[in-house]
C-alpha cells in the first residue's frame, strides 16, 4: 500500500489584485508516495497557476490554511492519475533494485605490465532486466580520469 501526501513548497501572491488583498496566483507543490512495507518514496511536482478568484470564493493570504491549498490542488489536478503514475514508478524502481544480474566492468590503463601499477579508468554497473541492459556509471565523467 502507498501513502500519499502533499508538500507545499511555496505560494506566489499579489499584494492587491482586482480590489482584493493577498490574492494567491501560484502554488509550488510536491505529491509524494511512500510505500508502507519498505518506505520506498517517489514524488511528482509542479506549479499550479490559479485563476483569479471571485469575491464570493476569495480567501486572502492572511486567512489561508494548508488545507485550503490542498483543496485547490485536488480540485484542479487529476489526483488519480498522479497516484497511478507514482505507484507504477515505485514498482518499477523496486523491480530494478531486486534484479539479481549485476555485472561490473572495469577498464584499465597502464604503460607497465605489472598489475599493481594499473589504474581503473572507468567502472560501470550493468543491470540486465528482462533482456534490456541499463548502464549506471559509478562516477561522473570528470571524476573517472586522474
Amino acid at each position: 500500500m502507498i501513502k500519499y501526501i502533499w508538500k507545499i513548497e511555496y505560494t506566489e501572491y499579489y499584494k492587491q489584485k482586482n480590489g482584493l488583498n493577498g490574492v494567491i496566483s501560484k502554488i509550488r507543490w510536491y505529491y509524494i508516495g511512500i510505500r508502507q512495507d519498505n518506505e520506498e518514496k517517489l514524488s511528482i511536482d509542479g506549479v499550479l497557476e490559479l485563476p483569479d478568484p471571485t469575491p464570493e470564493s476569495f480567501i486572502s493570504m492572511d486567512s489561508l490554511k494548508r488545507v485550503d491549498l490542498i483543496t485547490w490542488l485536488e480540485s484542479y489536478l487529476d489526483v488519480k492519475y498522479l497516484q497511478a503514475r507514482i505507484s507504477f514508478d515505485v514498482e518499477e524502481k523496486i523491480a530494478v533494485e531486486k534484479s539479481t544480474e549485476t555485472l561490473l566492468r572495469a577498464e584499465f590503463i597502464s604503460e607497465d605490465e605489472d598489475l599493481e601499477n594499473q589504474k581503473i579508468i572507468e567502472e560501470t554497473e550493468w543491470v540486465n532486466l528482462d533482456s534490456k541492459q541499463i548502464r549506471f556509471p559509478e562516477k561522473a565523467p570528470e571524476e573517472r580520469m586522474e
